[in-house]
């Protein structure tokens, strides 16, 4: 089991991690081949564990979720098996960081797309 520590500052960003993420363990219950994905929004034991070890420090700096992959024998029974299950975890958050800052982005485009429109309409209305 790996367990990943997902945090953003941006409430929006926050929002969207947390969205992202429960559809994410929601559609991986439709795939046979995959991980198991669990998303948390409290701590669970492990990481409980790692904390009073001292081996990660938790930090206030917004919402902190916890996501769990869960791989068994299969995923890993060949070199490239392993290969690809450390490469999708080393590439798990750059992956998330991405979609949200690109999701964002396209919503900020639409409200001004859309605040253009509403005012080309006042416009012809006055």
């Amino acid at each position: 089991m790996i367990i990943v520590v997902v945090t953003f500052q941006d409430p929006v960003e926050s929002t969207l991690a947390r969205l992202f993420l429960q559809q994410l363990e929601m559609e991986q219950s439709k795939t046979v081949q995959s991980p198991h994905c669990e998303f948390r929004q409290d701590t669970t034991t492990e990481v409980r564990r790692l904390v009073a070890a001292g081996h990660l420090p938790l930090t206030s700096c917004g919402a902190i979720y916890y996501f769990s992959f869960t791989f068994f024998p299969f995923h890993v029974k060949t070199f490239e098996a392993r290969w690809r299950a450390v490469h999708q975890i080393v590439e798990f958050l750059p992956y998330l960081d991405k979609h949200i800052k690109v999701t964002k982005s396209f919503m900020h485009g639409r409200m001004r797309s859309k605040q253009a429109d509403l005012l080309q309409e006042l416009t012809i209305l006055s």
